[in-house]
């Protein structure tokens, strides 16, 4: 039998996958059924030749299932040959097979500068000059390969068997006999061998995602697993709080993804800021910016208002208090500098305290802060949601950005006195 196989997709920006099949298979077999006589006596006399080849002849009690051999067999030949018959298996098979995806995508067209044209100019009389101008960009995503060959070989034999009994071959012992009886079976209960029973396979199966080869696709592909990861995340906040229940699944999914789509605009669109974020140097009035940047591109893209943010300094006497940040009761943000260590905390505290503003402007969840079961909840969520709302900003900053997030926080005040001057007075005027 042979068969083959072709498939296409075509999609809305053109063909995104291919596919080639081709099978093969060839089968050989030969199958002897064993002939028998039985009864619950057999008699049985010849005064020429008798010829038994891949069959049986026996005694067996009739109401015996199992078929046992009774001994009441009488056989009485001149002469007796015995001889088998073989059953033969002899298959093989083959297969190919080939995949192809392809994305075709649209990029915006760069001007000598590396400037992307996003902006539509008008003309000395008025019309719009559309600058915006798109290649077409066709890439091999992944690539699947199989291939398998198989083989199947075997031989059986049918063996010639004679009951038990009285058996009488008169020319037995003859000089000239033609009796053979080296193949003769005497056990009906057995009367097949296998002579051999091979099976082999050789197979090539291969995948390969073409991305790898690039390092815009292996970027590709760790943003399909950040991707992935949203789920896990979703069902985390299901599980570890009482707000979110599993109905909740899909608006707790996409306010992730929305979250990171966010961060991962704003720093890919803002150089000062994936500056920033590498810088273990910032003032205080470049951590605000920092934080204001983030905190007011993901709040506006779930639809909600932005809040001030505002860096201070730890004032607080209670040494064990080393909170990094907290959401004011005049609906602002505060980040406590001298708590923060690096630009993972700040960006963590970032999140934790943009939970808690959205919270604030989300009618469905207490915020009330004299029921400590609800103020408790909203504390583990926005703990979970702090610490994606960095993993997604260290994933924006290492791949769209300028690279690693700063590792230290060196608190520094400026450079010059009036800088010094500056952000100090910031700094008191926050703590207010």
């Amino acid at each position: 039998t042979r068969s083959q196989g072709a498939s296409l997709g075509i999609g809305s920006s053109g063909i995104n996958s291919a596919g080639f099949h081709q099978a093969k298979a060839d089968k050989n077999s030969k199958t002897v059924l064993l002939t028998s006589m039985t009864a619950k006596q057999v008699n049985i006399t010849t005064q020429e030749h008798t010829q038994l080849t891949g069959s049986l002849i026996a005694a067996t009690d009739t109401g015996d299932k199992d078929g046992n051999d009774n001994g009441q067999l009488n056989l009485t030949t001149n002469s007796l040959s015995a001889s088998s018959l073989n059953t033969t298996i002899n298959n093989k098979s083959s297969s190919m097979g080939f995949n192809l995806a392809l994305s075709n995508s649209k990029t915006v067209q760069k001007d000598k500068n590396g400037n992307s044209n996003k902006n539509n100019k008008n003309n000395k009389n008025g019309n719009t000059n559309k600058t915006n101008k798109t290649q077409n960009s066709t890439s091999i995503s992944n690539v699947n390969i199989n291939y398998t060959n198989n083989k199947h070989n075997a031989k059986t034999k049918v063996l010639a068997t004679l009951g038990n009994g009285n058996i009488q071959i008169a020319d037995i012992n003859q000089s000239n006999s033609k009796s053979s009886t080296k193949l003769l079976n005497r056990d009906i209960k057995d009367t097949e061998v296998d002579i051999y029973n091979i099976a082999s396979h050789k197979g090539l199966k291969g995948e390969l995602d073409m991305r790898l080869l690039t390092k815009a696709g292996r970027v590709k592909i760790a943003q399909d697993i950040k991707k992935s990861g949203m789920i896990a995340s979703a069902i985390k906040q299901i599980l570890n709080t009482d707000r979110a229940g599993l109905k909740d699944f899909f608006n707790e999914a996409n306010k992730l993804h929305k979250t990171d789509e966010a961060i991962k605009a704003k720093i890919a669109n803002n150089p000062a800021l994936a500056k920033a974020l590498t810088d273990p140097n910032l003032t205080p009035i470049q951590k605000q910016q920092l934080a204001k940047e983030l905190v007011g591109s993901v709040m506006v893209e779930l639809g909600y208002k932005a809040p001030e943010v505002k860096i201070v300094a730890n004032t607080n006497t209670n040494t064990n208090d080393n909170r990094a940040g907290h959401y004011g009761e005049d609906n602002n943000i505060y980040l406590i500098d001298d708590n923060i260590n690096n630009t993972k905390d700040l960006t963590t505290t970032i999140g934790h305290e943009t939970s808690h503003a959205l919270d604030n402007q989300d009618p469905s969840i207490n915020t009330n802060p004299q029921n400590n079961a609800s103020k408790t909840d909203n504390e583990i969520y926005a703990d979970n949601y702090g610490d994606d709302f960095k993993d997604y900003v260290e994933f924006a900053s290492e791949n769209y950005g300028n690279g690693n997030l700063a590792s230290t926080n060196n608190r520094n005040l400026g450079n010059t006195p009036a800088e010094r001057q500056r952000n100090t007075k910031l700094v008191e005027r926050n703590n207010q």
